[in-house]
């Protein structure tokens, strides 16, 4: 129905070009959801196995909702390991393994946000970073937790979107991932 109805609303001749526009949107978004449940099941593996070295009881199940609350930004990792390190503090008589707890869900955060996002959903969606930290916060500001999780592929969605128009493609260069540097001799040329 979109489809038909972006055909309709510009010239035949650009037919082609809106298919193309749209199979790069599908793209991006197709790759922003493979992306982030790639690493959401890295995380439950590596929480998973975390827990299970400590020999915490229902080790899978907790690594399972500390991985789907994750997609939550900023909150989510904090959220999904409450339930493990409550169930800690209150099922074993040692300090021990409620510190371990803390430290493996900590841990698999750091590698999280400093290693498989920007790795495996940042090279899949091709979005400046500085960009998708605001956009992250005007997603929180709009539509709260929502907004934070679609307000990424939003903005890649945009910079496909930007790209395709003339006019808009230094905006889609800055919403991109894409750093291109001209020569200093070539801008002398230009000059001459």
């Amino acid at each position: 129905m979109f489809i038909t109805f972006l055909q309709k609303v510009f010239e035949k001749s650009q037919n082609s070009e809106i298919d193309e526009v749209i199979l790069r949107v599908q793209n991006v978004t197709q790759n922003y959801l493979v992306g982030l449940f790639t690493v959401l099941g890295i995380m439950a593996v590596l929480n998973s196995i975390g827990l299970l070295i400590i020999g915490l009881d229902y080790a899978i199940p907790f690594a399972i909702i500390a991985s789907i609350l994750a997609i939550i930004p900023y909150v989510g990792a904090i959220l999904g390991a409450i339930p493990a390190i409550l169930y800690a503090f209150l099922f074993y008589d040692s300090l021990l393994i409620p510190l371990l707890v803390i430290a493996i869900f900590t841990v698999v955060q750091l590698i999280e946000s400093s290693f498989l996002t920007p790795k495996i959903v940042g090279s899949k969606v091709s979005i400046n970073p500085f960009v998708a930290i605001i956009v992250l916060f005007l997603g929180g500001k709009i539509w709260g937790i929502a907004g934070m999780i679609l307000f990424i592929p939003l903005i890649g969605i945009m910079r496909v979107g930007f790209s395709q128009v003339h006019e808009q493609k230094p905006y889609g260069y800055l919403l991109g991932n894409f750093i291109e540097y001209r020569k200093y001799e070539e801008n002398e040329k230009q000059e001459l």
